[in-house]
């Protein structure tokens, strides 16, 4: 075992010897450049002859377009704070951000907000309805620290996503008072994303759900909607000579929004 040891110091002394990245630090955000952006929509159903509103959509004619914005970049100042070996916290504002160290130099901070609720209702009549709906959104903070500066991006991820099934086909009497005066009028939000044919009129109108026609392929009636959104922007900081406490206290909320 004694041979180890000197490895085992060395270890501990390069350990304690990264440099430190604690203190004020002031960031600017380039604004007008976005990295990469990225937002999608999916919808998925098991609607008969229905079709997600749009899909079927032909532009007139080519365009050509051309344009942009440039907006003069956002500046806020930051707060790191050791909490260990390899892990610090970020604070911005009065937000926080707890971090670690990935590589030498090199530090992610992040945090997801997050909230998920479901609606779920059951008629004796047969009539079955349920809801779920989760959203999310992670900021990260990715650094790279080189001594009084350091470079990298801060990238937000927004996730949303809607469930809702229903019973397909169901006695409307009993229901009446809850369903649209009939009885017969679904609670699913098939029109707001799909539409389909209709041959009487030869229009095309919002996809429903009735209880007194089979309107999916399945007894129980299927709408989900995935949507996502990654936005990333480049980030620069320098380290400041306010003191931690009372200084940062100073700036904290100090800076300049973007654009005009």
């Amino acid at each position: 075992m004694t041979p180890r040891l000197p490895a085992l110091v060395a270890l501990s002394a390069a350990t304690s010897c990264a440099p430190s990245i604690d203190g004020v630090w002031q960031f600017s955000l380039e604004v007008a450049a976005v990295l990469d952006p990225t937002c999608s929509e999916s919808i998925s159903h098991n609607f008969t002859d229905a079709r997600v509103v749009g899909e079927e959509e032909v532009e007139d004619g080519v365009w050509t377009e051309a344009g942009g914005t440039v907006e003069s970049d956002e500046v806020f100042f930051g707060l790191i704070t050791g909490t260990g070996a390899d892990a610090a916290t970020l604070v911005v504002g009065e937000q926080a951000f707890p971090g670690l160290r990935t590589a030498e130099g090199a530090w992610t901070f992040a945090w997801t907000w997050f909230s998920s609720s479901s609606d779920l209702h059951d008629h004796e009549e047969g009539y079955s309805w349920a809801a779920t709906a989760d959203a999310s959104r992670e900021r990260t903070f990715t650094l790279t620290f080189d001594g009084e500066i350091a470079s990298g991006t801060r990238g937000d991820l927004t996730t949303e996503t809607a469930s809702w099934t229903e019973s397909d086909a169901w006695s409307g009497e009993a229901l009446a008072p809850y369903l649209g005066g009939d009885g017969l009028t679904g609670q699913i939000p098939a029109g707001t994303y799909l539409e389909k044919d209709d041959w009487e009129s030869g229009s095309v109108v919002p996809a429903s759900n009735r209880g007194d026609a089979f309107d999916c392929d399945d007894s129980t009636c299927v709408l989900n909607r995935l949507w996502t959104c990654t936005e990333v922007h480049a980030l620069d900081a320098v380290r400041t000579s306010l003191p931690e406490g009372e200084g940062f206290d100073d700036v904290t909320g100090a800076g300049q929004e973007a654009g005009y």
